[in-house]
């Protein structure tokens, strides 16, 4: 799957629901619970380790204007 970030509420929906209609029409192997569990948690350890890099580059940027 692409990284397509910033999607609306509506575009995801209808990709989900696209997404659960292959899988019925057998198209696309059904995932695993805990498959989809670890994609999560490593989507959300790269935005905190992305938030926390973009944070400590604003620091610098307020520390050096001072």
């Amino acid at each position: 799957m692409t990284e397509d970030r910033y999607k609306t509420v509506e575009q995801s929906i209808i990709e989900a629901c696209k997404e659960v209609r292959e899988m019925r029409a057998g198209r696309l192997p059904e995932r695993e619970w805990r498959e989809v569990f670890t994609e999560l948690k490593a989507e959300l350890f790269a935005e905190e380790n992305q938030t926390s890099e973009e944070n400590i580059i604003a620091h610098k940027k307020r520390t050096q204007a001072v």
